[in-house]
């Protein structure tokens, strides 16, 4: 399975992150993108990693000279976008290929998930 390894990467990731909140230092971000690129690679739903890793961001922007000014202009942050952008395609080239049919495939997910409550008016509804 899969599981142990993205577990291993996400915390890796996670790890650097509360480094990158308490620093704020260029490496941290570097490494915590890497390691959340490869997470997402070896199991797609860890790309919910960028959550705790923009908090850990906000913390360390928040305590910066500039403050939230800096949040999105931050060069560690795009450094640390990068990489994780460029880890997911060079080790999951299919992701920029298939974009048209990622795209499609979610939103019909979000079209079935739209459909259910009328779904269930339908059920509810008195027969006749």
């Amino acid at each position: 399975g899969v599981d142990v390894p993205m577990t291993m990467l996400a915390i890796l990731a996670l790890y650097f992150g509360v480094k990158l909140a308490d620093l704020g230092a260029r490496r941290d971000y570097v490494l915590a993108g890497l390691f959340a690129g490869l997470a997402t690679t070896t199991k797609l739903p860890a790309v919910l990693l960028a959550v705790p890793l923009l908090v850990a961001h906000t913390n360390a922007v928040g305590r910066s000279p500039s403050g939230m000014r800096g949040w999105l202009s931050s060069k560690n942050l795009w450094l640390a976008f990068l990489t994780f952008a460029g880890v997911l395609v060079i080790t999951n080239p299919g992701i920029v290929l298939l974009a048209g049919h990622l795209i499609d495939a979610a939103l019909a997910t979000s079209a079935v998930v739209v459909d259910v409550p009328e779904a269930f008016e339908e059920l509810a509804a008195p027969a006749g």
